[in-house]
């Protein structure tokens, strides 16, 4: 079975006038028209494959190229955010909620929208951040041998063991679980899927797996504990 890590999201493209920046604007709500608590926009510029490491035979520049420039900004009582001083180029844009039960317009979907701008204020349309169910898995590890790390997600540790917990559905899709708290022994992960999802647990560990009634959970490969999205569930998993 092909896993594809997607992630996909509404896209702007941005051509600034006399300066070559742009404030881009716009307006976050969820899917019932109302303003999430604490939320906030995120932007991140596409540098095109064909345009990364290009040298040209004969030519060696040992200069390193300008890192895509990257931005967040909070979404205001109003539901609004602006986001000044944007250079020209191609972008992705993103809202975030801190509710466990809402997701990303960047998750969980295959449609996207491409904007065209030729002046230096851009509006995006209006992000919206979905509500979904929430999956809780509760990973008993009573010899605390999972190592949480301090990179970036999917990182494993410098030493010690690793345990990224995940869904992956049908498609491909997968999504990350993120780790909640840390009571005792128990480690809590959460990840929010679409009500109409059916998704399959992965997880990737380096540590022998087992469910509730102490059965093996392969790592690394889509397990047999599926999911639906029509309501909340709960998962028990052992390390060890």
């Amino acid at each position: 079975m092909t896993i594809a890590l997607r992630q996909v999201a509404c896209t702007l493209l941005v051509v600034a006038t006399s300066y070559g920046q742009a404030t881009v604007s716009g307006a976050v709500h969820d899917d019932s028209g109302g303003v999430p608590n604490a939320s906030s926009v995120q932007i991140q510029q596409i540098v095109p494959l064909k345009n990364r490491n290009l040298v040209s035979i004969g030519d060696v520049d040992k200069t390193p190229p300008p890192a895509p420039f990257a931005a967040t900004a909070s979404v205001d009582q109003k539901g609004t955010y602006s986001i000044p001083n944007v250079p020209v180029g191609t972008y992705v844009v993103c809202a975030y909620g801190t509710s466990q039960r809402l997701f990303s317009n960047c998750l969980w979907t295959s449609q996207y929208s491409t904007v065209s701008v030729e002046s230096a204020n851009v509006t995006v349309p209006p992000l919206v951040l979905s509500t979904g169910s929430v999956i809780t898995i509760a990973v008993n590890d009573p010899a605390g041998a999972i190592v949480v790390p301090t990179q970036p997600f999917g990182t494993p540790p410098a030493s010690g063991h690793y345990f990224f917990p995940g869904v992956i559905a049908e498609n491909g899709y997968y999504s990350s679980a993120r780790l909640v708290s840390q009571s005792g022994t128990t480690k809590t992960y959460v990840v929010t899927i679409p009500k109409t999802a059916i998704v399959r647990v992965f997880v990737d560990s380096d540590l022998a797996v087992t469910d509730a009634g102490g059965n093996t959970v392969p790592t690394r490969t889509p397990s047999s504990l599926i999911v639906q999205g029509t309501a909340d569930t709960n998962i028990s998993l052992n390390v060890r």
